[in-house]
């Protein structure tokens, strides 16, 4: 894996893994996005282009001009928005999700060179009752999920799932996410962001009021964990994978220890809890623990940041830095 694309690189997950595989000794990296350029992206290596994923005639251009042996995709609208805006979704998250790989197949016949496409699914595919919820899910476990949002992220994974076994030249893996805490950037339209919110702001001095219950409990797992399981999947040999879809699980923790976590690290910090009915519905519906055994055997891949770590020596102290430089 030298040289890679990377689909709405702007986005958390995206300028995550680009730190990422600039550490891992990335010959170079091609980003696309709506987005211009982060600040923080100073690398030669980043080739940052900026433009739409429905832009088919780009998007082709960008491909079938580099070869690359990896594209992450993750140019999507999240939950909310997903909702908020169908047929924008429909586009986005459906329709281009699939010419990507239609034309990531053609490039790869073209070059006669292997590329591995990998989409980062969610825990949002799962849709589950009260009794199973707080049980290990597997990938087997079949539900029609409750979000746009997680009914589009299922259709792609069978998509690239059925469409990448017809050619040699393609694999598709893929992750099924739970809420990523990350410290880097302020989180928008994720039902899981008030894990960070909280946080970000106390470092403000803003109060915060929680949008879940604070009894709800979630699976999340650390940014840094995140992208070293994206980097362990991709780099790792296809006969050593049991599956193309996978679970990744760091910790369950509920929204009060999460509250009462940035109340320690932020005195002042004031945080209350006023549900709101469609997002607690959505959360009650989603796995407080996701069997993630196949992917920590197959991949090799085990969290570094357990539950406490994740907050006491990652996010509170790297947000604290942030705001004291003027972070926006």
């Amino acid at each position: 894996m030298k040289n890679v694309l990377i689909t709405g690189a702007a986005g958390e997950l995206g300028q995550g893994l680009i730190k990422g595989l600039l550490d891992n000794n990335i010959n170079s990296i091609t980003c696309l996005d709506l987005q211009g350029r982060p600040a923080s992206i100073t690398s030669s290596k980043v080739i940052w282009k900026q433009g739409s994923i429905l832009d088919q005639d780009l998007l082709e251009s960008l491909i079938f001009k580099s070869g690359f042996d990896a594209i992450f995709h993750f140019a999507a609208l999240l939950s909310a928005t997903a909702t908020n805006n169908p047929a924008l979704a429909q586009q986005v998250n459906i329709d281009a999700s699939k010419s990507l790989i239609n034309c990531a197949k053609d490039s790869a016949d073209k070059h006669n060179q292997h590329c591995i496409i990998i989409f980062p699914s969610s825990m949002a595919v799962y849709n589950l009752d009260a009794s199973a919820r707080n049980q290990a899910v597997l990938e087997s476990f079949k539900s029609t999920a409750i979000t746009l949002y997680g009914r589009q992220k299922f259709e792609i994974e069978e998509f690239g799932t059925d469409f990448c076994t017809r050619s040699p030249n393609i694999g598709f893996r893929s992750i099924r996410f739970p809420g990523i805490i990350s410290s880097d950037t302020v989180p928008v339209g994720g039902t899981s962001d008030y894990a960070s919110l909280m946080a970000h702001n106390a470092a403000q001095g803003k109060p915060y009021s929680c949008f879940v219950s604070a009894p709800s409990t979630l699976s999340f797992v650390a940014m840094p964990d995140a992208v070293d399981a994206l980097v362990q999947l991709a780099s790792t040999d296809k006969e050593k994978l049991s599956q193309s879809v996978y679970n990744l699980h760091g910790f369950t923790i509920s929204a009060q220890e999460i509250a009462d976590y940035t109340k320690s690290a932020f005195p002042q910090a004031e945080i209350s809890f006023s549900p709101i009915a469609e997002k607690q519905q959505i959360i009650d519906s989603w796995p407080a623990l996701l069997d993630c055994s196949a992917f920590c055997k197959d991949v090799g891949w085990n969290a570094k940041l357990g539950k406490e770590d994740t907050f006491f020596r990652y996010l509170f102290p790297k947000i604290s830095e942030h705001y004291l430089r003027g972070i926006e």
